[in-house]
């Protein structure tokens, strides 16, 4: 029946559908058929703004890698507007689209460095509300990224917020390196060499454009 209603080229089906998700604004499949539509149509902006809203939709039916998929599929669609420019207001859209996919993909980072930790009430409290929305920096750092002691993340939020701040960045990378010893104890001196560089590597690749959060 969706792929049906999809493949109908009509203004009727545009209508009934527009119709129907306003009497519906939380019917998922819905809104899911209605941006399908608008994308199999060339209406690509349109499909990017459903899917904007089905990435924002506070629910715990939705997870966060389902967030991310929205806004991944949302921002290209906005770019496969050939209207778009850095002026127009579909440009401005897709930035905000852009900006929301990097704070979505710290804020999947979070969620899965409290998923390996060990369970209780508290981290399946978080992993449940994590899930349940996007969040903005500010919240993703203070209710989640900090109270969890989760230095790499807290990294990723000063550089996505472009806060530069000497003593913060120093302090996080003493926290990120610590973490690293601690979390090698018992290995050999080798093992724990190249565990240690292998993950300043890896971050390495991360912040090596701005200095400023690579301090060397």
């Amino acid at each position: 029946m969706r792929e049906r209603l999809i493949q109908i080229q009509s203004p009727f089906v545009e209508d009934f559908l527009k119709y129907t998700a306003t009497l519906q604004q939380d019917n998922t499949p819905l809104l899911d058929i209605l941006w399908r539509y608008y994308e199999r149509n060339k209406n690509y902006i349109a499909a990017a703004r459903i899917l904007d809203q089905l990435a924002r939709k506070e629910s715990v039916e939705l997870t966060l890698s389902r967030r991310l998929e929205y806004i991944s599929r949302a921002v290209m669609c906005a770019k496969s507007c050939g209207s778009v420019s850095s002026v127009s207001g579909e440009g401005e859209f897709l930035h905000e689209l852009e900006e929301k996919m990097e704070v979505a993909r710290i804020q999947l980072s979070i969620l899965q460095g409290i998923q390996s930790l060990h369970h209780s009430q508290h981290t399946q409290q978080a992993i449940t509300e994590l899930n349940s929305k996007l969040m903005d920096v500010s919240q993703l750092y203070g209710d989640f990224a900090d109270p969890f002691n989760l230095s790499e993340c807290k990294l990723s939020i000063v550089h996505c917020a472009g806060h530069f701040d000497v003593t913060l960045i120093e302090s996080l990378w003493s926290e990120i390196i610590e973490q690293e010893l601690q979390s090698t104890l018992g290995n050999d001196r080798d093992t724990r060499m190249q565990s240690m560089r292998d993950r300043l590597l890896r971050l390495g690749k991360l912040y090596s454009r701005n200095d400023s959060y690579f301090p060397t």
